[in-house]
């Protein structure tokens, strides 16, 4: 009889930490098909090594009827002839931890990033009081001994690693627990093996009322600047979200859905940096001569006049056809169960998504960032204040599976760079529209347009400083790749 408990980890390099734990270990190369495979039992045949095993288990959960016996190469390469589903291959570590055998599976090939350990007990009760080590607590998705989905014969049918799903329905009913829709947090709870299907759907659907709760203001007449910059927010999420993860989408749909919001978002973008450039006006005053100050009178009153027609566009544009047609669409898609738009390899665990996403999106950014120098365009400091929102996003998004201490210290890191590139970029678009009034008709004398000229150049010397500051505030955030593997992985 075979008394075995089974728990699903972490998808992360776990004979990693084994050897950073200097718990010595053994390590066999095994590849394993089925001649048969169900509820009842299953006929197995294995190489592990050297060795060729032929294995008939009955039963299914804690407790099996095991049988085995050794074959040779010769029988074993008839069998797998005929044998039914996929080659199932991986790395078993056989070590000794706290006085117990545990076996570790390492999947490879389409189940990679699969970790199963196995534990042996000699009775039920010492199985039934055994605890996981404090090891592997951190890296613990879920017990799997009775879920007949993990199990290798379920695996070899698929070669597809399950997720642990919960309802769609049960998921978006924890978005009324939260009152408060104006912010574009994104604090929304799922499991690290919940599909990716559902945890972008939940995500969706929490910016999307975001979206709907910043729009109904202003429509009704709110005009507090951070109603737009929350409402731009949560667009700008999804279609970071909607990009990041293009490979679980149907391709068309993504990019017809990106471009959409791209357009509607390419619509606020003069009101909003009307709005940034009017709350400077006050710095400004700081900056000129008593004698010059004047021109920032006639500047208020130009910028009054645009924020008030590009506020008047705004709400045209959330009570048009396209703003709700788009959004009626986006809603129904995150709330309805095997909505069509994703591809079969959303119903994977989002964690191997989640994780591919959030390593690649920090080794891209890192390597922009250190290309960046003092002779570098400033267009390209702007470029990597994208990066950093798109990381930052990615992180906030999937706060639920992350290290909470990990996670807090990456965005803390994140804000501080996205703080001052966006600093930089303000005084570059600032410099650029003093700039441009300057040099036409719309400011008045002469004197007035030059008191902007060296307002602009003020600006211009404002943004190089934060170039020149640029790698002092980058240094954490380039060393944070172990922050980000612990946040993922749990060690």
């Amino acid at each position: 009889m075979e008394i075995e408990r089974r728990f699903l980890l972490r998808p992360c390099r776990v004979e990693r930490l084994l050897r950073e734990r200097r718990i010595a270990y053994e390590a066999w190369p095994v590849e394993q098909f089925y001649l048969s495979a169900d509820a009842k039992g299953s006929e197995r045949y294995r190489r592990m090594g050297d060795r060729y095993i032929h294995t008939v288990k009955r039963g299914r959960g804690l407790v099996r009827e095991e049988r085995e016996e050794e074959v040779d190469a010769g029988l074993y390469a008839r069998k797998k002839e005929e044998h039914r589903g996929g080659l199932v291959e991986k790395t078993r570590y056989v070590f000794a931890l706290e006085g117990i055998t545990c076996e570790l599976d390492v999947f490879k090939g389409s189940l990679k990033g699969l970790n199963i350990l196995e534990v042996e007990f000699s009775s039920v009760e010492a199985a039934e009081g055994y605890g996981l080590p404090e090891l592997f607590r951190p890296l613990l998705v879920a017990e799997v001994t009775e879920n007949s989905a993990f199990t290798n014969g379920a695996l070899s049918r698929t070669l597809r690693i399950p997720a642990i799903e919960e309802s769609l329905e049960g998921l978006l009913g924890r978005l009324e627990e939260r009152r408060e829709w104006l912010k574009a947090s994104v604090k929304v709870g799922f499991g690290p093996y919940e599909s990716g299907r559902h945890a972008l759907q939940l995500i969706l659907a929490s910016l999307l009322r975001t979206v709907r709760a910043n729009a109904d203001a202003i429509r009704e007449g709110d005009e507090e600047s951070e109603r737009l910059h929350q409402l731009r927010v949560a667009m700008r999420k999804m279609r970071v979200l909607l990009g990041e993860f293009r490979g679980l989408f149907d391709a068309g749909w993504v990019g017809d859905h990106r471009e959409r919001l791209r357009e509607l978002m390419r619509s606020t973008n003069n009101l909003r940096d009307l709005q940034v450039h009017r709350q400077e006006l006050e710095r400004y005053r700081e900056m000129l001569p008593r004698r010059e100050r004047s021109v920032l009178d006639r500047l208020a009153e130009h910028l009054d006049r645009e924020i008030a027609r590009q506020r008047e566009a705004l709400v045209e544009l959330l009570g048009s056809q396209v703003f709700r047609k788009e959004m009626g669409i986006l809603e129904r898609f995150a709330s309805t169960e095997r909505a069509e738009g994703f591809v079969p390899v959303a119903d994977g665990p989002v964690i191997l998504a989640a994780k591919e996403r959030l390593k690649r999106r920090f080794k891209e950014l890192r390597r922009e960032g250190k290309r960046l120098g003092k002779k570098s365009p400033p267009e390209a400091y702007h470029r990597l204040r994208i990066g950093v929102k798109k990381l930052r996003y990615l992180i906030e998004s999937f706060d639920s599976i992350l290290g909470e201490e990990e996670q807090g210290e990456i965005l803390s890191r994140l804000k501080g760079l996205q703080t001052l590139l966006g600093e930089h970029q303000d005084r570059r678009i600032q410099s650029e529209t003093l700039e441009r009034l300057a040099r036409s008709e719309e400011i008045g004398d002469k004197a007035s347009r030059q008191a902007l000229l060296e307002l602009a150049e003020r600006l211009e010397k404002e943004a190089a400083e934060y170039r020149e500051a640029f790698p002092e505030r980058f240094a954490p955030v380039a060393g944070s790749r172990k922050l980000l593997h612990r946040a993922i992985c749990g060690f």
